[in-house]
């Protein structure tokens, strides 16, 4: 059959690029719909304030050895303050620990059977209290002894409102929410001081959380509720009022507050609270997860309520089970840029923002009983080689030496640009040239060009060493010059015809900061075919 072309115009050489980050991973979505700020993949990578992308700071071991046994994961971590001391203490194996200048030290015996058992932990004046399934009531050390107290609720579920310690999760009376008494932990009236939330619907309470002055917010299975938990009334007078009958909660340490507004893990995916009380009973509110529903939908839901989050430095952090029976992704949400990034290697099971020489850092517990700290709080002014690597932890006996035993082991960062169409998405393009815009930095990474979703094809392997001295040295030498914005082009040319170009970098070691990622090509005429 004849083929027809319309050549009235030579082929036009057009630019398309990725300018901006800030829009973070949109995967449920098909490529070539992005926005320019939007990108298919980012692993291991941190969005910054302007947009730009960078590999995630890595994390490092505080301090040596597992907390208890080989393979007991961390089951709580609290900082503990008081008006004379303050420490970051940590549950595993039963028992607790304290963290001292580089170890930790063996606190008290918490006498938890079940060593696989993730705990609540909390503080009230200057006592510690936990949960234990295992015990009659809640436990509290006091200084001296750890013991159960007297006529407290077998809760598995405690935070604290206010100046009460607030509990849920017995067994017997699954809708029951505890309140002690004001300023004493150990002091608790079942029958008095108890409120019965949904009662009869057959809802579990999974967990709960203190917000906006006398607010605690009452997550269940399969609905959301409001307690009006005024301390100048009895707890027999506070409101119940219900925020949504049909969205819950699947997991109690994913309730994290985010600003003024509460985020959680359910079902369909992370909800956050003012959504739902902007919308009906009637109506399903879309998850904050909407753009990565394609991650969400690959939990292993059946040990999902094993998932644990954090609201640290304007981030949402949920790590769940995806690959694993355990956590072992972290979905992180930035809510300054609106976007999301997935971490890969943290495999927390708890989390922990504590002070820290005026600042905060974020700490995390592993399942393997080991805890780490996420560099992210390290400044940029001293940037060393192990702040985008994770530190050496624990090794497990026995264990085959190398002649030197690294400081740190490197993790790869993985981005995947939208579909680029160069204002085409019909057309047929030839490429020309590419080019990307990053920190000259030691760094090593490469470029793949991805055709119509097809196998990928590497286009670029970059690789940048900056150079030092060592003293003493002989004058004169020259001083190393500071990092500065580098571009590398890359030919396009050799590829085939395509419709839509996507890029993906892969950098297995160090500091990648990237700023724009450019094509060029040939938008060539349309080919018509008659019948």
């Amino acid at each position: 059959m004849p083929i027809f072309f319309n050549d009235a115009v030579d082929d036009p050489l057009v630019l398309d690029s990725c300018p901006s980050y800030s829009g973070g991973q949109v995967s449920f979505q098909r490529a070539n719909l992005l926005q320019p700020n939007q990108a298919a993949l980012l692993e291991n990578v941190s969005i910054l304030i302007n947009g730009e992308l960078r590999k995630r700071r890595g994390s490092r071991s505080l301090g040596i050895g597992f907390l208890g046994a080989e393979g007991e994961p961390v089951q709580g971590i609290l900082y503990f303050d008081t008006a004379t001391d303050a420490k970051t203490v940590a549950f595993c194996g039963g028992q607790a620990f304290w963290y001292d200048s580089g170890i930790w030290v063996f606190y008290f015996d918490a006498e938890i059977t079940d060593h696989a058992e993730i705990i609540d932990c909390v503080q009230l004046t200057d006592r510690i209290y936990w949960t234990d399934s295992n015990e009659p009531g809640i436990s509290v050390w006091n200084g001296t002894t750890a013991e159960t107290v007297s006529d407290s609720p077998p809760a598995r579920n405690l935070t604290v409102h206010g100046t009460r310690l607030v509990a849920s999760g017995v067994s017997g009376v699954p809708d029951a929410l505890d309140f002690s008494d004001l300023l004493d932990g150990e002091t608790w009236d079942l029958t008095n001081q108890r409120l019965r939330i949904g009662i009869g619907d057959g809802d579990p309470i999974i967990g709960h959380i203190s917000w906006q002055e006398t607010g605690v917010l009452v997550f269940k299975r399969q609905s959301t509720w409001l307690v009006d938990a005024n301390p100048l009334t009895d707890v027999a007078a506070f409101s119940i009022k219900s925020v949504h009958g049909t969205i819950g909660c699947v997991a109690k340490k994913t309730i994290a507050q985010v600003g003024q507004d509460v985020w959680f893990l359910s079902r369909s995916g992370v909800q956050s609270v003012q959504k739902q009380l902007a919308t009906s009973n009637n109506q399903i509110t879309v998850p904050v997860s909407q753009p990565i529903q394609d991650i969400i939908g690959q939990i292993r839901w059946e040990y999902a309520h094993k998932s644990c989050a954090k609201f640290y430095n304007n981030q949402y952090i949920l790590s769940v089970p995806i690959d694993s029976n355990e956590p072992d992704t972290v979905l992180c949400y930035n809510t300054l840029t609106g976007g999301w990034v997935i971490f890969r290697g943290w495999e927390a099971c708890f989390f922990l923002e504590q002070p820290f020489n005026g600042n905060t850092r974020l700490l995390y517990g592993r399942n393997t009983g080991e805890i780490r700290e996420w560099l992210d709080y390290l400044p940029d002014s001293s940037e060393a080689d192990y702040y985008y690597a994770e530190g050496l932890g624990s090794l497990e006996l026995p264990f085959d030496l190398d002649t030197e035993i690294p400081p740190s082991l490197d993790f790869t960062a993985r981005a995947k640009t939208r579909a680029l169409t160069f204002g085409e998405p019909i057309n047929p393009k030839s490429g020309f040239y590419g080019e990307v815009e990053y920190v000259l930095s030691d760094v090593n990474f490469s470029i793949w060009a991805v055709l119509d979703g097809r196998a990928k094809i590497k286009v670029a392997d970059i690789s940048n060493q900056i150079s030092q001295t060592y003293l003493p040295t002989t004058l004169p030498f020259t001083l190393p010059g500071d990092d500065g914005w580098a571009r590398e082009r890359f030919p396009l040319h050799h590829l085939a015809q395509f419709r839509e170009l996507q890029f993906e970098i892969e950098c297995p070691e160090g500091k990648l900061v990237l700023r724009d990622i450019t094509a060029s090509a040939f938008v060539d005429t349309l080919e018509l075919r008659q019948n």
